[in-house]
């Protein structure tokens, strides 16, 4: 009977997202996998557009740095997570519900709209607000 555990499991070590001159965001990473008691490491980086108000997402190019490049299968399985994650566009705990209904990147900074539900509002939000309403 083959082991179930072929599917590599993999995490981002020292990510860091940067806006390029040219208005693509800049995913830059070292990816860790582990696959059947093996591990294995290597710095990408990958390129994004956002187009449509961030309906849709061009995925513009990627590259290992240093010459280390994993596999396909591994590197497939990345672009699956990176892809999930750039769609994701509902996040809800207990305290907050956000749905993001736009997604842009002007003059180096990436701009999100979305439907807010704020159902408890978190201890570093209350001074702040108190901050604000003092001063109106």
């Amino acid at each position: 009977m083959k082991s179930l555990d072929r599917q590599p499991t993999f995490y981002l070590q020292q990510a860091k997202c940067r806006f390029k001159p040219d208005g693509n965001l800049c995913l830059t990473a070292t990816i860790v996998s582990h696959c059947q008691q093996k591990t294995k490491t290597a710095q990408f980086e990958i390129l994004f557009q956002f187009q449509q108000q961030g309906a849709e997402i061009k995925f513009i190019g990627g590259k290992y740095l240093r010459d280390r490049p994993l596999d396909w299968n591994d590197t497939a399985a990345i672009m699956s997570t990176v892809s999930d994650l750039l769609y994701l566009r509902h996040v809800a705990n207990k305290d907050l519900d956000i749905v993001i209904t736009s997604i842009q990147i002007k003059e180096q900074q990436l701009i999100l709209t979305s439907d807010t539900r704020v159902k408890k509002l978190l201890d570093f939000v209350t001074p702040a607000l108190k901050s604000i309403t003092a001063e109106i």
